[in-house]
């Protein structure tokens, strides 16, 4: 999924970008934008899935219970 937002405003360390046809505002840390934006700059963002950090992830989190389960059980 990709979209567009513009640069609406900078609010320390967060910029304020407006998203949609309803410019909903979406606080973004400046320091993932580039450089050089500036306000009314327009940005394109771009959003995948990491299904093998979440598979990752889920494998740690079933190791976890696995070994509270064993400990509760002993």
């Amino acid at each position: 999924m990709e979209f567009k937002a513009t640069i609406d405003r900078f609010e320390g360390s967060y910029a304020v970008l407006l998203v949609g046809k309803r410019d909903e505002t979406l606080d973004w840390p400046k320091s993932m934008l580039p450089t050089d934006a500036r306000e009314g700059d327009v940005v394109l963002i771009h959003l995948t899935l990491d299904k093998k950090e979440r598979q990752a992830r889920d494998k740690r989190v079933k190791s976890l219970l696995d070994k509270l389960t064993q400990k509760n059980q002993g």
